[in-house]
């Protein structure tokens, strides 16, 4: 069984859950297609999860879904739960329950982020853990890294950020501190032969000369509306243009000409997003045109093009289908087609799979209008 030598908790399914599956089935099979209305499931402690603050939902290449929280890593197959912990009577076990990653790279290894400064490796076939110290020479007033992201890059390159640097893993155990400041860097992707790295206090460029790495400014005349907290970045149809998650709306950026603006979604809904603290971003792509999910701290927003009209699902006590918490952390699409909302405090809403794919797109008819206008790109 996988991961026998890891200290595990086992929970079976409760009639409760099983009553899940089975609303999911018979959803799955009379949705007609396309509907403007989700009814969502609510998977929590009380079926088995270690805990309801969520950070991360991951799928492995076996199928099994991770689940990173406040108190513990999670497996689920879809029938139970195994708990990991961080229990030094244990011989395999986490650093820290606090677990803010899940990322597999090419060899089919677990990384695992933790709020303390060791990341975790877990072989999923052995059940062996190992612990990577990033940097062994903090300073006195930063006793934590607390990681904050990990991506991989297309030539399986790892970069990790924290709250207080940037690393990069070069194999065989080492790690090496590319920068090391007074920020939390939130997000890490590659862009064609550049590094850019979200950060506590905007977006930036990462650059190398004379052996020394330094974070550039983004060479736009709006730079100052990216002057916050940049929470995640989602690449679009074109492989130059962004969507930009903040702690104050929405934006656009086109990194082939440096436009920069707030994105812009109809003459009705000018700025749908503006001022919202956006966490998460996964857009649907159907034949009848492009639903942008917008993750926020106040409940999920959908952009419906077809429709051209906004839906907002915000937790209600008195609504057993509706979302289980307003604070949204994690958006999620498994290879079945299911999404989950990975929510702080709620657990996990779940949406039965629904006809169309997801990708990371913009909505097509609009790219060029956006780039060009005055609305979205006014100083």
């Amino acid at each position: 069984m996988i991961m026998q030598a890891f200290y595990a908790k086992s929970i079976v399914n409760t009639d409760r859950s099983m009553r899940l599956l089975a609303v999911w089935i018979s959803i799955a099979c009379i949705l007609p297609g396309y509907s403007s209305t989700l009814q969502f499931r609510t998977l929590d402690s009380f079926n088995g999860l270690s805990q309801n603050s969520i950070f991360d939902i991951f799928q492995d290449s076996s199928g099994l879904i991770w689940i990173g929280t406040e108190c513990g890593l999670n497996l689920y197959d879809g029938h139970s739960f195994r708990v990991f912990y961080a229990d030094p009577d244990q011989e395999q076990h986490l650093h820290s329950n606090t677990v803010y990653f899940i990322e597999e790279d090419r060899e089919g290894y677990l990384w695992v982020g933790t709020s303390l400064s060791y990341l975790n490796r877990i072989d999923p076939r052995t059940g062996e853990v190992r612990w990577y110290q990033l940097d062994s020479h903090l300073s006195p007033e930063v006793t934590h890294l607390y990681f904050q992201c990990l991506y991989q890059s297309p030539d399986g390159e790892l970069y990790i950020g924290t709250r207080n640097g940037l690393y990069h893993y070069q194999g065989r155990k080492t790690f090496v501190c590319l920068l090391k400041k007074n920020l939390s860097f939130n997000t890490v992707f590659k862009h064609r032969d550049q590094i850019i790295v979200g950060t506590s206090h905007g977006l930036f460029t990462l650059k190398r000369e004379n052996g020394e790495h330094r974070l550039d400014e983004i060479p736009t005349r709006n730079v100052a509306l990216l002057k916050n907290q940049v929470i995640n970045v989602s690449r679009l149809v074109s492989p130059d243009i962004y969507l930009i998650g903040t702690a104050s709306g929405l934006f656009l950026l086109d990194l082939k000409t440096y436009h920069l603006g707030p994105f812009y979604f109809s003459s009705k809904y000018p700025e749908p997003l503006k001022n919202r603290f956006i966490t998460d971003i996964l857009s649907r792509k159907s034949e009848r045109g492009i639903e942008l999910w917008i993750g926020t701290r106040n409940g999920l927003v959908i952009l419906d093009e077809p429709r051209m009209e906004i839906r907002h699902y915000r937790y209600d006590p008195n609504d057993a289908d509706g979302i289980s918490h307003n604070y949204i952390k994690k958006i999620f699409r498994d290879r079945s087609g299911m999404l989950w909302l990975g929510t702080y405090g709620g657990g996990i809403s779940l949406a039965p799979p629904i006809a169309g794919t997801f990708a990371l797109s913009p909505f097509l008819k609009k790219v060029n209008h956006i780039i060009a206008s005055d609305l979205v790109f006014s100083i």
